[in-house]
């Protein structure tokens, strides 16, 4: 994937990890078809052609586009069509020249994850990265005036990321780097890279908990509160891996308040 001007600099590690998380996403499944031969194409989902189904690139570029303005090109060992497949906002696809690709059914990806926890965080961080880029693209046209659009940030070492007590508008991924919990000023723990953090304050409508400040320079994945909530709602699946990184972050502040307690 690559944008048709200026690729911007903070996305250039979470493009690499889209194409690391796709190759362990669908490691061990075949595609339901053989591969697929299409001369061009002005609307790969036009009139549900392909409902519930998402390619792989094998040979061929293929443009994503929103209301015809092009937003960046997919090329060999994409995976697209995740957000269509999903009926969430998503990009025009289309093709002037030949491309090959190789089809797979929501349906499938799903039977094949379920039982493999680390591949369904995979699946989530995936169908994230994938909507961020999106919003991330979508924000480069937006009016000056517009309010802008949340997706990839950078912050340095020493940034604060989200403060203790203000409104939660939206859930984060680190992508690259790490970042320290605090809690009235004591830290109580660690976020690393892939970690989601943030979710728990949109969960519950309720104030931001904690202070997660950068420790090293970090690039992060904010997706806004009612698109998180809508990509939950067609895609509860990914609640699992969520949940279980919920369940962790919360045995680690608990193991972290136990040894204070016991350093008293």
């Amino acid at each position: 994937m690559y944008f048709p001007d200026a690729q911007p600099d903070e996305i250039e590690n979470t493009l690499l990890q889209i194409q690391e998380l796709t190759e362990s996403v669908l490691d061990g499944l075949d595609p339901y078809h053989d591969p697929i031969a299409i001369n061009s194409t002005s609307d790969l989902y036009e009139g549900e052609k392909s409902p519930g189904t998402i390619f792989k690139i094998v040979e061929g570029t293929l443009h994503s586009s929103y209301q015809k303005r092009l937003l960046y090109f997919h090329e060999t060992g994409d995976l697209i069509g995740i957000q269509n497949a999903l009926r969430l906002p998503a990009a025009h696809l289309s093709s002037e020249t030949p491309c090959t690709l190789a089809p797979y059914k929501i349906s499938d990806i799903f039977t094949h994850i379920t039982n493999d926890t680390e591949k369904l965080q995979q699946w989530s961080r995936l169908v994230a990265a994938y909507g961020s880029i999106f919003m991330t693209a979508l924000a480069r046209f937006s009016n000056k005036t517009d309010r802008p659009t949340p997706g990839f940030l950078h912050f340095r070492a020493g940034d604060i990321i989200i403060q203790e007590g203000t409104k939660a508008d939206c859930v984060y991924t680190i992508m690259d780097g790490e970042a320290e919990v605090s809690k009235g000023g004591v830290t109580v723990g660690d976020i690393g890279k892939e970690d989601i953090f943030g979710a728990m304050a949109v969960f519950t409508n309720t104030e931001r908990t904690a202070t997660v400040t950068a420790k090293t320079p970090c690039s992060v994945i904010a997706v806004p509160k009612n698109q998180f909530i809508d990509l939950i709602e067609y895609q509860p699946r990914m609640c699992l891996a969520l949940i279980e990184n919920l369940a962790e972050t919360i045995n680690s502040l608990n193991e972290k308040v136990l040894s204070l307690q016991g350093d008293k």
